[in-house]
């Protein structure tokens, strides 16, 4: 959990594993590394190994899981009983705001430089990771 009180969550698309390109213990073990350099900050991860264009048959579909659906937020929520209401998704990409909108969240797309995305699954842009900080604290005070 943070030093504001907020549990922090990764939740990621692998389509990669449907490609064949790496495996489930490979995602395994990198989200474990990222969170030992993170000093355990992390509270959870989430990835969807699906993907409808998939070459491995047991990958190859959709899934609710695979953002923008909201399967792996709705999961973690349950699990850690999370009030998505209260909750925030920060994305690098649209369908990760698509996915924290219908989930119930408020949504922050990563966006350097110029920001000129307007889409009402997006409530803010933000240049980098440092200025969502200052949106979600600002807001949620």
């Amino acid at each position: 959990m943070s030093n504001h009180g907020f549990r922090l969550i990764v939740i990621t698309n692998q389509g990669g594993v449907a490609r064949g390109k790496y495996t489930i213990e490979t995602v395994e073990r990198v989200n474990a590394r990222v969170n030992e350099l993170l000093e355990g900050l992390i509270d959870a991860f989430r990835f969807c190994p699906y993907h409808p264009k998939g070459t491995l048959p047991e990958w190859t579909r959709e899934h609710p899981w695979r953002k923008p659906a909201p399967g792996m937020l709705l999961d973690a929520a349950e699990e850690l009983s999370i009030d998505l209401s209260a909750s925030w998704i920060v994305g690098d990409a649209l369908r990760d705001c698509q996915a924290g909108r219908a989930a119930g969240c408020r949504t922050i797309l990563l966006s350097p430089g110029s920001p000129s995305e307007d889409n009402p699954a997006i409530d803010y842009l933000a240049p980098d990771l440092a200025a969502t900080t200052e949106i979600i604290l600002a807001e949620s005070s």
